[in-house]
């Protein structure tokens, strides 16, 4: 079943949506028994890399659940990055917010190397440009909203 589906998903790769892809990435990485092959994981990462800048805030957030598995340094940094960049464009507020950076801590890659302090950095830089949005979300949020928001920065701030 599994091979049937890959061969359908990589003839039709070029329609699918960021969403699906996600969605795709994640029931291949998750649902056991599987038997995928490597390539269509890599295409997917592939498109989700040259859709990235394209993509609204719903998306990221959909990106970061269906490859929150892979681990990839290179689509977090540049998630980071994304985050940081278009900050104003995305105007995330209240549950929106925290559960952008509830979906960023559960997909940060959980080591760095010898890159760790540098991460460290980058990770405060973000979140320093998020710190007054973060605040005003909390005020306003429910209980479970805080919940998840302490969750979060409790899981950004560790190692």
């Amino acid at each position: 079943m599994w091979r049937a589906i890959e061969e359908a998903a990589l003839k039709s790769m070029h329609l699918f949506t960021v969403t699906e892809m996600c969605q795709l990435e994640w029931a291949t990485s998750q649902l056991k028994p599987k038997q995928t092959t490597a390539r269509l994981n890599t295409l997917l990462l592939a498109e989700i890399l040259d859709k990235l800048y394209s993509c609204n805030a719903h998306e990221i957030m959909h990106i970061m659940q269906g490859f929150r598995s892979k681990q990839n340094k290179n689509l977090y940094q540049k998630i980071r990055q994304l985050l940081i960049d278009q900050k104003q464009t995305f105007d995330l507020k209240g549950a929106d917010l925290i559960n952008m950076m509830y979906m960023f801590a559960s997909f940060r890659p959980k080591t760095f190397g010898v890159y760790r302090i540098y991460a460290e950095e980058e990770l405060n830089e973000m979140l320093a440009h998020y710190e007054h949005a973060l605040c005003e979300a909390a005020e306003e949020a429910d209980p479970e909203q805080v919940t998840r928001l302490a969750q979060a920065l409790y899981v950004l701030k560790t190692d």
